[in-house]
């Protein structure tokens, strides 16, 4: 098993960067699909709620459970792109993660 996940540096959170973290999680998500269509994904109703109240108080008023939790994914698919597409290169030809994709 490689260990380049273990060696990125992950960014923590501080009163001082949050405003950093809010700009990128809390906005609208960015759709890198023309068609905008929508899949439903299920969460534990313990990690909703977490997430709801979370956003009650500290999202800008128009952030949806479901954009924090694409914007939060498009980011982790995006900083690990690299690995992902060389382990997944061993079973297919063409790179599962585009480098075009926007977090």
């Amino acid at each position: 098993m490689s260990t380049d996940l273990e060696q990125t540096p992950t960014a923590i959170i501080t009163p001082e960067n949050f405003s950093e973290y809010s700009a990128e999680f809390f906005r609208p998500p960015v759709r890198v699909s023309l068609s905008n269509r929508k899949c439903n994904v299920s969460l534990n109703e313990d990690v909703y709620l977490m997430i709801r109240r979370t956003l009650n108080y500290l999202g800008d008023g128009e952030s949806t459970v479901g954009g924090y939790v694409e914007n939060i994914l498009l980011s982790h698919l995006t900083q690990y792109r690299d690995i992902l597409n060389t382990e997944t290169s061993k079973r297919l030809k063409q790179p599962l993660i585009p480098d075009g994709i926007s977090s």
